[in-house]
């Protein structure tokens, strides 16, 4: 993978993230936030992959008509930012399925759709985009895994966009 997302405003997912990429990126990573900056890119640091984009997401859990708007914005930036940097594989992780408790159906919903949309509208002929789950996340893979089925079969004409689904 070229590049993963990392929610800059998850600290769960952040620790996790930076802890294994390395003290160069905590550096940058603890530099950015002290200024109030949430949205910047790093090298991977001790992952495997080239980049590593921190982007923040919220939502307040008493408004949810805004969180569709959110992932909206929180997926076409990062994917925005791949097409002008010739990114040609990025890894997502699920976001608010956590802490923040949202439905896993409706946030695969909400962000296969934005994804799906983003890429129909794309030039990019090879941008592969992927959905990073943890194990043991058994339910929320399986709204991904029934959302990605479900555009299959909405999906009627030709397309280069394809839908594996893999586990590790």
């Amino acid at each position: 993978v070229d590049m993963i997302v990392v929610c800059s405003t998850s600290s769960i997912l952040c620790n996790a993230i930076i802890s294994a990429a390395g003290s160069q990126v905590k550096h940058i990573f603890d530099q950015q936030s002290s200024n109030g900056t949430l949205t910047f890119e790093t090298s991977g640091g001790n992952l495997s992959c080239m980049q590593i984009a921190f982007r923040p997401w919220t939502c307040d859990k008493y408004q949810p008509q805004n969180l569709k708007q959110s992932i909206d914005t929180f997926i076409s930036s990062v994917i925005t930012y791949a097409l002008r940097h010739n990114i040609t594989t990025l890894a997502f992780p699920s976001i608010g399925c956590g802490q923040r408790g949202y439905d896993p159906k409706l946030i695969a919903e909400y962000m296969i759709d934005e994804t799906y949309r983003q890429l129909k509208s794309s030039v990019h002929p090879k941008l592969i985009i992927s959905f990073v789950l943890l194990p043991g996340q058994q339910s929320i893979y399986d709204a991904f895994s029934d959302r990605l089925n479900a555009i299959k079969i909405i999906e009627d004409k030709p397309t280069s966009i394809s839908f594996d689904k893999q586990s590790m």
